[in-house]
């Protein structure tokens, strides 16, 4: 983002902030502005937060706690967002990893999908628990079409993976 746009963003929200009397006002159109731009995505993740520590604080004339409810709400929105992006690709690669149907082989399935398992919690791809367990049991286990039985055993290895 170039520093006119950002000016320009700061400018746009100075003259919004002299209508906006209470402290409770502030508070929300603050948190609607970074609502807005993160929907919007004008700034990465660093500029926001530096966006909102420094100008949105002054702007609105946030309190210590008030700035720190709008970071972790941010965060939290961005893990999340991240954490689908990342679940939509492994998806897609999903569609092309074939299966073993042969009741011989179907054993294999349970393999392949620990070894996946494995690899997102050792690379931290994706950080809510409840994601990747949705993932697991939803996508995972349906596509390499495990039973009920290994699909406990799956679970078993997250919740003492993840906790």
């Amino acid at each position: 983002m170039t520093e006119q746009t950002k000016d320009n963003i700061t400018n746009q929200i100075k003259l919004y902030s002299k209508y906006i009397t209470s402290d409770e006002s502030r508070f929300v159109m603050a948190k609607e502005i970074i609502d807005r731009l993160f929907i919007s995505s004008y700034f990465k993740f660093e500029e926001m937060t530096n966006f909102v520590k420094n100008e949105l604080t002054s702007i609105f004339s946030l309190s210590e706690e008030q700035t720190q409810i709008i970071l972790k709400q941010f965060e939290e929105k961005y893990q999340m967002i991240n954490d689908k992006l990342k679940i939509a690709k492994l998806k897609l690669i999903l569609e092309e990893t074939p299966i073993y149907e042969v009741d011989e082989l179907h054993c294999f399935n349970l393999i392949e999908v620990k070894k996946i398992v494995r690899y997102i919690i050792n690379n931290n791809l994706i950080a809510s628990k409840q994601i990747l367990q949705d993932f697991v049991i939803n996508d995972l286990s349906t596509h390499f079409k495990l039973d009920e039985e290994n699909k406990k055993e799956i679970m078993e290895e997250l919740n003492d993976d993840k906790s």
